[in-house]
Order: structure tokens, then C-alpha cells, then sequence
């Protein structure tokens, strides 16, 4: 099993070591993230025709969710396939499917900007 990067441990020592800093991960990557940051309202700006972003504050926490609106477009149509095959199937549909749509997180300890760079 590989360690994990982003763990509890990790977070806590590099704020105890008082750094500035930005984790990147997925949404369900964290239960803090998980539960708290889809819920908050907030409207995402377009930064590229296929990456917007939102900031979400969770208490002292500063996260900027990121979203591919087409890759959620993609994603909704196969999670739509998959209910339409299974349901033909007579399989009753799926009994839960996650509608979220594929975000990540990036959260940062204190107050400033965060700058989010393209990856190739």
C-alpha cells in the first residue's frame, strides 16, 4: 500500500511548521471536503472555456473547488447509459449513483490568493 500524501498527520505538521500552502486533491479525498464544500453555495467563474472555479470558505479553511464542465457533461451522460442499460436489463436501475460532478479541491490555511496553474 503506498503512503498517503495528503493525509490528517501530514496537514497537521506542515500548519504546525506554520507554511503557506496548497493541497490539491479530489473532492472525496477529505470528509471535511466531502461533506461540507459541495453544499456551500457560491457561483463558479469561467477561468477557461473548460475550467471553472469557485472559492469555499469551511470555518478558518480557504478551498477553491475547481470544475471541468465538460468532463461533468461526459460523465452525466454515462452515469444516465448506465441507468438506461441497467433499468433495459430489468435490473431495477441503480439503486444510488454520486451525481456529484468531478471536482477537485484546493485548500489553503490562510488568508490570500491561490493560483491555479494548468496541468499539460
Amino acid at each position: 500500500m503506498r503512503p498517503r500524501m495528503v493525509s490528517a498527520a501530514n496537514l497537521k505538521a506542515i500548519r504546525q511548521a506554520h507554511y503557506d500552502y496548497i493541497v490539491g486533491m479530489k473532492m472525496r479525498g477529505l470528509l471535511e471536503v466531502r461533506e461540507q464544500v459541495p453544499e456551500t453555495c457560491g457561483r463558479y467563474r469561467e477561468v477557461k472555456h473548460n475550467l471553472w472555479v469557485k472559492e469555499v470558505w469551511v470555518g478558518p479553511r480557504r478551498y477553491v473547488v475547481c470544475m471541468n464542465p465538460e468532463r461533468a457533461e461526459k460523465d452525466r451522460k454515462d452515469r444516465q447509459a448506465i441507468r438506461t442499460s441497467s433499468s433495459e436489463a430489468g435490473l431495477g436501475g441503480v439503486k444510488k449513483i454520486n451525481l456529484q460532478p468531478r471536482l477537485s479541491a484546493i485548500s489553503k490555511s490562510h488568508q490570500g490568493a491561490a493560483s491555479l496553474t494548468r496541468r499539460g
